[in-house]
């Protein structure tokens, strides 16, 4: 998986817990257009201005930063955290570094083809499959 590049089928889960569209119906990336934020205010995931926030910081100072995955038997690449990155990345078109895990073993499905993952509470998922552009680098 060292050698990936390219466009590959990546999924996620947001809720409403960590997903501003989860909550109100649009994505913050289509109502913020310019921001600007304190360096010392914190922001929750759902907030209006974190997708936004994290897109800058994506294009910016942290756009060499490498999100965990794994690869799947369906052929799917099952995102382990950080999922707003690879929202962010499919929507606005960004490659995202992956770092595939080595100790990691292949799952055999994802979460989206096995249905693999259990709620504990009654909020609706945004277990989705999508398209990114993609380059593997080594995990450390």
């Amino acid at each position: 998986m060292d050698s990936v590049k390219g466009m590959v089928e990546t999924t996620i889960q947001l809720t409403k817990n960590n997903c501003y569209y989860m909550t109100h119906g649009v994505c913050s990336l289509s109502v913020v257009e310019d921001h600007f934020l304190s360096p010392t205010e914190r922001l929750s995931q759902n907030d209006l201005f974190y997708c936004p926030h994290l897109y800058n910081l994506m294009v910016g100072r942290e756009k060499e930063k490498a999100i965990p995955a794994v690869p799947c038997d369906c052929g799917h690449v099952q995102i382990l955290g950080q999922h707003q990155r690879a929202c962010i990345a499919e929507r606005k078109g960004l490659t995202l570094p992956l770092e595939i895990n080595d100790d990691k073993k292949e799952r055999a499905l994802c979460d989206v083809c096995g249905g693999q993952t259990t709620l504990h509470d009654k909020e609706e998922t945004g277990k989705r499959i999508l398209s990114v552009r993609v380059y593997a680098v080594k995990s450390k």
